[in-house]
């Protein structure tokens, strides 16, 4: 009896893990420009990214930054991972075309840098590689992945050749956590990372929740008249101001999309923005906390 007891909470226990996990996965383009230009892409990572320890924050020259460089060229290089997954992995795995730039171009392969904002310390976190005239080194400290995930990315990169950088990213995501978030006393801002299959579509549904569930539009004037079913605690007097922004990287500029209250009015002064699968937004606010949520997935 006692053994199909243990049998059953077994059992219980991989259909729960198996239930409570989506296998997901996203196709990037993470162009760099010759010339010294640098072009940006704000991205999200799955919630339990499958990441290899394919970089080596302690490696450099032969010594290779990337195992990626040995596989193209092992008489240059000698790759040995480092035995722990971190941003120098993301950065390894990001810059699809570093091993041919860094062997075949002119002067190098560029700089590639990933950031993200600490939710400690609410500093900026770079980490990147230099590659110049065959010589790599690394620019700031590697970053631990720890799962889960909830933060997205600021990708930097200029390079001496232009090249495409195309890259999948595949991961798990459990569609019941629970996204929480700091006060704004100890920090007031994050790179919001969402799953690749969220079913909110616009920033309005990131303050308010999903259209025609959580909040509805009766007076038509195409903003929503209530805001509590996402991250905006519109019911509460005092939430003040909150701002959604996202980075065109083809503009290179930041589009916000802004909530706030006035008297216990909700105000809308900025025109809402469609999300787009596979990018991250800079989520500030004024005071409080924004609600915990579970994010709705598909």
């Amino acid at each position: 009896m006692l053994m199909k007891r243990v049998l059953f909470a077994i059992l219980l226990g991989l259909w729960a893990s198996t239930a409570l996990s989506q296998p997901v996965s996203h196709d990037f383009a993470l162009p760099g420009e010759e010339g010294g230009v640098w072009r940006r892409h704000l991205i999200s990572v799955p919630l339990r990214p499958d990441l290899e320890d394919v970089g080596n924050s302690r490696g450099y020259r032969s010594d290779a930054v990337c195992e990626s460089l040995e596989l193209h060229d092992p008489v240059s290089y000698d790759f040995e991972p480092d035995g722990r997954i971190d941003t120098a992995d993301l950065l390894c795995t990001l810059w699809t075309d570093f091993p041919r730039l860094a062997s075949e171009a002119i002067g190098g392969a560029g700089i590639f840098i990933v950031q993200s904002i600490d939710e400690d310390s609410c500093l900026w976190e770079p980490h990147g590689i230099h590659s110049n005239d065959h010589f790599e080194i690394w620019l700031g400290e590697p970053t631990r992945l720890t799962e889960p995930v909830e933060v997205g990315f600021f990708v930097s990169n200029t390079q001496f050749e232009a090249s495409d950088n195309l890259v999948t990213l595949f991961g798990e995501h459990d569609p019941s956590h629970v996204r929480t978030f700091r006060d704004a006393s100890d920090c007031n801002r994050t790179l919001l990372a969402l799953p690749y299959n969220t079913r909110w579509t616009t920033s309005w549904e990131v303050f308010c929740g999903e259209e025609g569930v959580d909040w509805l539009d009766e007076d038509g004037d195409g903003r929503p008249d209530t805001c509590t079913g996402g991250l905006y605690p519109g019911d509460e007097p005092d939430a003040g101001l909150y701002s959604l922004q996202r980075w065109d990287s083809d503009e290179g500029r930041w589009i916000p999309s802004v909530v706030s209250q006035w008297f216990g009015f909700l105000l809308f002064p900025t025109e809402s923005f469609d999300l787009v699968r596979g990018e991250a937004y800079l989520l500030s606010w004024s005071t409080g906390r924004p609600n915990d949520v579970v994010i709705p997935t598909e």
